[in-house]
Parts: structure tokens; sequence; C-alpha cells
């Protein structure tokens, strides 16, 4: 009988970089350098504004051209970046769990629904980059020296055109590179503000409060790496694969599910929903009283308003964390799609039951890692209001979960390429 062999990467090949991967992170580095080019490329009749005096407004909407150009520097050709794809691909990821027509095109449409679904995503995403420039233009309206009827249509043209080229080569790095397009240039952006954002943070704390937040950060980039590796498997027994020698070699077959599937939409939509109540409040206790009656004073203090706000924000996550998992991985297209390839869980009969106890398990699982994120979301927010720092945005768990997820799958990725490679 011949002996199987096992196959181990040795010392030397942990270390080796292949041929492939060294292309592939050519190709990145290529590509990314275009992008950041782009970012300098100044947009017509903006030449005389700087975003440091559009810093100075506390624009929302400005804001978003901080990552593209240097403080210093005028706003880019390229300043919309990959925003305006990501907010589409999340608008149609709703569409398809609320459409029929869409989510029967996704799941039975096959390579030509995909395509469709992503025809209809670039098109969204056009559409959302030239209202982003008109917003964004207008709001410059006080800075610009030569303003005229044709000049936010202009800057929202430069803007959008920028944002669709940043696409493309998005898409040419998830092709041809080393990782996602959009991931990898969300995480530099982040990456590159991080440095200058600890400082100002720390800027203002003494020896203690520095360690303490230090060990904070510790802690939570701990956690973000439990979130994003911890899976959990359910069993399948597969009616083609039926066997007694099978069955007795063990020979088992498991459906993943990850502790935190939905990554930082919990808390993008958590922090969106808290703006938005915090504005109904506000309209509303204007009415009741005819003055500006906030809801820090409806509760009586601003102490008091941040921890209900802490709070709430605690039970968004958790409760954003379940729903967003069941879209992201339905249990019913789980259970058909088991049904198809002839196999079911143990003990449970394919069909209702199957949905049903993947529902509940998914349920549960999710909730789990929503409590999770939750906590460590509330940790930071407790850690800040004890220290008195006004917001860690620059340095938060949003940014942790982002740049954590891009770096582990670049590290698998590059093992996949040496492991292929070597058995070649």
């Amino acid at each position: 009988m011949r002996k199987k062999k096992n196959f181990y990467l040795t010392n030397s090949q942990k270390f080796y970089i292949t041929e492939t991967a060294k292309k592939q992170l050519l190709i990145t580095g290529i590509l990314l350098f275009f992008i950041k080019f782009g970012g300098r490329v100044p947009v017509p009749q903006t030449n005389n504004l700087l975003l440091t005096d559009i810093a100075r407004t506390n624009s929302p909407i400005i804001s978003i051209l901080m990552s593209a150009s240097k403080p210093d520097s005028v706003i880019g050709m390229f300043g919309l970046g990959i925003l305006p794809y990501l907010n589409a691909s999340i608008i149609m990821q709703l569409l398809t769990v609320i459409n029929p027509k869409l989510s029967k095109m996704q799941k039975e449409g096959g390579s030509l629904g995909r395509k469709t679904i992503g025809f209809y995503t670039r098109l969204l995403c056009l559409t959302w980059a030239f209202i982003q420039g008109l917003s964004i233009a207008f709001s410059l309206k006080g800075y610009l020296f030569d303003w005229n009827s044709n000049t936010p249509w202009e800057i929202s043209l430069y803007l959008t055109t920028g944002s669709m080229i940043v696409l493309w080569i998005s898409e040419l790095i998830t092709k041809y590179g080393i990782i996602n397009g959009a991931s990898i240039l969300i995480s530099l952006n982040l990456l590159q503000n991080w440095p200058k954002q600890l400082f100002s943070v720390t800027s203002s704390l003494n020896l203690f409060g520095r360690i303490v937040l230090i060990g904070s950060l510790g802690i939570s980039i701990g956690i973000c790496i439990l979130l994003q590796e911890s899976t959990t498997q359910i069993q399948i027994i597969s009616a083609k694969k039926i066997s007694k020698k099978e069955l007795q070699n063990n020979k088992k077959e498991y459906i993943p599910f990850k502790l935190n599937p939905a990554g930082v939409l919990p808390i993008v939509f958590a922090s969106y929903v808290i703006s938005f109540l915090i504005s109904v409040f506000s309209f509303i206790f204007f009415k009741m009283s005819g003055s500006i009656y906030s809801p820090i004073k409806f509760l009586g203090s601003e102490t008091f308003f941040k921890i209900f706000s802490m709070l709430v924000e605690f039970i968004l996550i958790c409760l954003f964390t379940s729903f967003y998992s069941r879209i992201i991985l339905n249990p019913k297209d789980i259970a058909e799609k088991l049904k198809k390839s002839s196999s079911f869980l143990p003990g449970i009969r394919p069909g209702r039951e199957t949905d049903d106890y993947i529902k509940t398990f998914l349920t549960k699982f999710s909730f789990l890692g929503g409590i999770i994120l939750g906590l460590t979301t509330l940790f930071l927010n407790i850690v800040g209001f004890l220290l008195n720092l006004p917001n860690l945005q620059g340095i938060g768990i949003t940014v942790q979960i982002i740049v954590v997820g891009v770096l582990i799958e670049i590290v698998q990725k590059m093992k996949v390429l040496v492991i292929s490679d070597t058995y070649k």
C-alpha cells in the first residue's frame, strides 16, 4: 500500500515570497501609486482653496476629501475615492433583499445575473458620486473666487469622473493584485491618518492616560482579530457520498459561519440611527417648547445623555449585527442549496426544518458576535469618556476592524500563493 505524504512548509519556505506573489504585489503597488497621484491632481477652479480652511468649517461632506489630499494642498480629482461605490454596494445589498426580481436574478441568474447586478451597482455609484459632487461643490461656494452657474456642474463632473476611475483601478487591483481593491484603498486612507489621529488624541493626556489608552487599543485590536477569525461549523451529510468506508474514516463536511460576518456595518448603521434620533428629538422639543430644547436638557445632564447614548448604541449594534447577518447568510437559501445537492443536517429533515434550524442557530451565534462587538465599542467609549477625549473616531473600533480584516486577508493570500507555488 502506498504511503500518503503529508505536505508542510519548511522554515525557509515560510518566509519565501514566490514569483506570483511578487508580481501581484508589484501590480498592486503601481495601481495604488496612480490613485495617490490622482489625489494630488487639483480640480479646476479650486486651486486657491486650501483644505486647512475647509477643515475649520467642520463640514462632514468636505471632511471626506481630507483622505485624498494633504492638509496644505488643493482638492484632488480622486477626492471622493471609493466611498460612492461602497455606499452603492450597501444599497444594492438591501435592494436585493427587498426586491424579489433582484433576489431571483442573484440566486438563479448565474454569471449573467451577477454581471447585471454589478452593472446596476456601477450605475448607482455614478449617480451617487454625481450627487455627492454637487453637494461638495455647493459647500465650496463661499470659498471660490469665480463662481457662476456652471461651476458646481464642472466640479461635480470632475469629482465623479475621478471616482469612476478609482473604481476601475480598484477592480484591476482585485483582478490582478494581492487583495480586494476597495478594501485596501479604505485601509490605506485610514492608516495614513492613524499616526496623526493618535498623536492628537494622546497630546492632551498625561503618562497614565497614555498607558491606559494604548492598553485599551491593544485589547480592542485583539478582540477585532477574535471577531475576524472566530468561526463555528454545522455538520452536513451528503447522500451521494454516504458509504460505510467514508463513515469509518470520519470524512465529514461542514458549513462554516463567522462570528461577525457583518463587519463594521452594524456600527455604521447604529451611528446613523443615533444621529437621526437626536435630530428628530431636537425638532420635536423645539416645536413643543418654541425654543432650542436639546435632548441633553430633557435627560437632565450631559453626562447622563452620553451614558444613555452609549447604551442605545450598544443595543443597536447587537440588533443590527443579527439582522445584517441574516441578510448576508440567508438561511432559506442555504437550506435550498443543501436540498438541491442532496445534503442534509444530521437528525433534521431537509427543507423547512433545516431552514428553521439554521435561522435559529445563526440568530444566536451572530447575536453573540454583536454582543462582543457592542461591548468593545462601549468599552472604548467609556475609556474616551473617562479620559475626557472628544472622540476616538480615527483610531476606534471601526478603523481597527477594517485594517485588521485587510491585513488578515493579505496574510492568508500570501500563504495560499506560497503553498500553491511550492506544490508546483
